[in-house]
């Protein structure tokens, strides 16, 4: 499926916990937060993503932490 190259890009560089699809061009990938940094690295530098927005949540009553989501726009 469309995508699928850049999550497989980056299991090779983080450990990733979840893989989940809202629309066909549109993946949501979770990962530890000691490995955000460097997934990151991989989807914006090294693979040329486009960060559009970062995202603070506070999700404390829902899983007793704060979430941070980045929205990085990925070609091809």
């Amino acid at each position: 499926m469309r995508g699928d190259k850049f999550v497989e890009i980056l299991k090779t560089k983080v450990k990733i916990l979840e893989v989940t699809r809202q629309a066909d061009d549109q993946i949501t990938v979770l990962v530890d937060r000691n490995d955000l940094p460097l997934a990151v690295k991989t989807l914006y530098y090294d693979i040329g993503g486009f960060i559009s927005t970062m995202i603070p949540n506070d999700e404390r009553q829902i899983n007793g932490c704060y979430a941070l989501y980045y929205a990085i726009s990925m070609e091809g």
